[in-house]
């Protein structure tokens, strides 16, 4: 998981995550559910009741704070009204809608039984059906209209996956909060979108997404990466990006070490052998001894 933490005041109403899982098996796994349970306490003037809406054109699944006019202590110290407190969770509008985004009463899915809180309410088993289900954007609705408001998580499911052997799939997710509406929800999910576009942030399904050598993660195997692999050998500084060993291997030896710094400045400077693509570094393809799994 990364985290990306925009400094400007004008995107400080969200944080990105861009989340990767790997393979390392031997075997096909075939339809990976892949998602997020998260509960986001929204403040409301009255315990942490919460409503719940979505806005599927933004990939968006929201909850909101009760309103029921009773000023509180945060209301006094930080002037807002509980129906303008949002928080909301979203997938970046360049990939996928969700599989599903359920706001869940935590009554029934969370709270437990027994004490001393070892046993939930629902078998085991419920909320990985909950994911299987294409079941689009689902908010929470009571039968009891004084009962519109209460405890809730979200759950979004963000696919269903198969991941062969050595595959890398790839997710980037906006949390976002707002004191002051949905409007400015929404606004901040849209800026949190071009935010994520303009700096290259947007992933996707992929077989096979190391480059070999390209140990500072720039795009291209060059001189800056043999500077990259001495700081790391010599002194200290960050292991190769993203994955520390393929990313570090220009000359194929399973390692990222010193002589991947020698093998790229022969490379770049002596017309040397290039560093093997993503597919030769993993199955052994070329010159290469074939070094397995992307880690």
């Amino acid at each position: 998981v990364e985290y990306f933490v925009p400094k400007h005041p004008d995107s400080c109403d969200f944080i990105v995550e861009r989340l990767k899982w790997f393979n390392r098996g031997t075997e096909t796994l075939g339809g990976v559910l892949i998602g997020e349970f998260l509960d986001w306490d929204v403040p409301s003037d009255s315990g942490s009741n919460n409503g719940s809406g979505f806005d599927a054109s933004r990939n968006l699944m929201y909850q909101s704070g009760a309103e029921y006019n009773q000023d509180d202590s945060t209301e006094a110290f930080c002037p807002q009204e509980s129906k303008d407190r949002f928080g909301g969770i979203a997938l970046y509008s360049g990939g996928d809608a969700p599989k599903n985004a359920y706001a869940l009463d935590n009554p029934t899915y969370v709270y437990t039984t027994t004490s001393p809180h070892y046993d939930p309410p629902l078998s085991y088993g419920v909320m990985y059906e909950l994911m299987e289900v294409d079941a689009g954007y689902v908010p929470y609705s009571s039968a009891h209209p004084d009962s519109q408001f209460t405890d809730l998580s979200t759950l979004m499911t963000f696919g269903a996956y198969d991941l062969a052997e050595g595959d890398t799939t790839c997710v980037v997710k906006i949390l976002a909060t707002t004191k002051t509406g949905l409007g400015d929800l929404q606004a901040s999910i849209d800026m949190a979108n071009a935010w994520i576009t303009n700096h290259g942030l947007e992933c996707a399904v992929t077989a096979c997404d190391c480059f070999p050598g390209d140990a500072n993660n720039d795009g291209g195997a060059n001189v800056g990466d043999a500077v990259y692999l001495i700081g790391f050998v010599f002194k200290g500084g960050d292991a190769p990006l993203p994955y520390p060993i393929c990313s570090g291997d220009a000359n194929g030896d399973c390692g990222a070490n010193v002589g991947d710094a020698v093998y790229l400045i022969g490379f770049v400077f002596k017309g040397g052998d290039a560093p093997a693509t993503c597919e030769e570094w993993r199955d052994g393809g070329g010159a290469f001894s074939g070094c397995g799994t992307i880690e």
